[in-house]
């Protein structure tokens, strides 16, 4: 586990090359495209941390490092925690304060010796040029870099497409978007097929949308972001 930005970058290029698009794709759209597939992934399969209160016999709050509010959720209280049978609590025993990264229990206090446990959800972090930054799952590190082809491809279709519509004067491109698109599902099935799984797989099963523009918003938000988000700098 643990990849480089760059290493992220060669492969995403990788994929974009096994499906022929690597240079209708500008370079540039590929460090948004990672933040994307990342997103996503977050969306998908949440990264999982844990903080652990230990007790004093007054103590009842917990910073939760990480915690994004309006987005993390907690997945489990274990407390006390070591127990031979986890014993997980209840969600009206405590709460995590509105607007704050504080966990607190609503009636409980750990006792000296006592402590409790709390796993909650957190986004997969951005790669950078440090292997021990990135902690995404070897297993779905392709899975990931052919999502964030899948996004390129995606984004760089519709600008096609928007340029040769009959709406906007002048075509400045002659390329038909429709193998982008195409290339964009093909890549987005390896994704779920990885990482969702069985999930993936019924998801693929039930056929692609009827057509590019489906194809384009198959995924709405992901879609918005994709072309209305900021562009990145990229850096070889």
């Amino acid at each position: 586990m643990g990849q480089t930005r760059t290493a992220y970058e060669t492969r995403i290029r990788g994929h974009l090359g096994d499906f022929g698009v690597l240079q209708r794709v500008p370079a540039e759209r590929i460090p948004l495209a990672l933040e994307t597939a990342l997103a996503v992934l977050s969306n998908d399969r949440p990264r999982e941390a844990t903080a652990t209160l230990t007790g004093d016999g007054s103590t009842y709050n917990l910073t939760l490092t990480q915690w994004v509010d309006r987005w993390s959720r907690v997945l489990r209280v274990e407390y006390p925690t070591g127990e031979r049978e986890p014993s997980y609590m209840e969600a009206r025993r405590w709460m995590v304060l509105p607007g704050t990264t504080t966990f607190r229990l609503l009636a409980d206090t750990p006792a000296v010796g006592e402590s409790c446990t709390v796993t909650y959800s957190v986004r997969w972090p951005y790669p950078d040029d440090t292997t021990t930054t990135d902690q995404v799952p070897a297993p779905w590190f392709e899975a990931v870099c052919a999502l964030a082809a899948a996004e390129a491809t995606k984004a760089q279709a519709v600008e096609y497409a928007r340029r040769q519509s009959t709406f906007v004067q002048g075509d400045l491109h002659t390329l038909d978007a429709e193998p982008l698109f195409t290339a964009a599902a093909q890549l987005r099935r390896l994704y779920e097929q990885i990482v969702l799984g069985a999930a993936g797989e019924a998801r693929a099963g039930a056929g692609a949308p009827a057509g590019p523009v489906g194809l384009a918003v198959e995924d709405q938000e992901t879609f918005s972001r994709s072309l209305f988000h900021r562009r990145s700098t990229y850096t070889p």
